[in-house]
């Protein structure tokens, strides 16, 4: 596999990360995310959980959304890029978890800052950053803030 593979990899799942990511919060028929994961944490202050959710409440379209894309990709790609992209999955859920924790030990690193920041304008203005870990897409649809 070329580097170029991985690349366009990288791109369409990120894409289609930040198609599910916006129905989440503009479809009527996907309302479980805004009404559960936004309410759960302050708007202002995306580490002081305000009310619990259960896991599966949690996991919503989201975690449904990824495993509809893997299923297709399963089909277009080879099982190597098919791993990258699962991995890709895993660290934008992995860092999503750490923006809520006061205390990850990313805290400290440039990186996660700018990331956190735009997580938590997320919160505020849930319309906008849609994006876990790559702005790319926000940035060509004019929602990134």
């Amino acid at each position: 596999m070329s580097i170029f593979s991985f690349i366009f990899a990288y791109y369409l799942f990120s894409f289609e990360q930040y198609l599910i990511h916006n129905v989440q919060h503009t479809s009527v028929y996907f309302t479980t995310h805004s009404q559960k994961h936004h309410k759960t944490y302050s708007r202002t202050n995306i580490t002081n959980v305000i009310t619990t959710n259960s896991l599966f409440e949690n996991a919503d379209f989201y975690f449904y959304g990824n495993v509809f894309v893997f299923m297709t990709h399963y089909f277009i790609f080879s099982f190597d890029i098919l791993l990258f992209q699962v991995f890709i999955a895993w660290l934008s859920y992995y860092l999503h978890n750490e923006y809520h924790n006061s205390n990850s030990i990313w805290k400290n690193w440039k990186f996660f800052k700018y990331l956190k920041k735009k997580h938590i304008l997320h919160h505020i203005y849930p319309k906008t950053n849609y994006f876990l870990i790559d702005p790319t897409f926000d940035i060509i649809f004019s929602t990134y803030k």
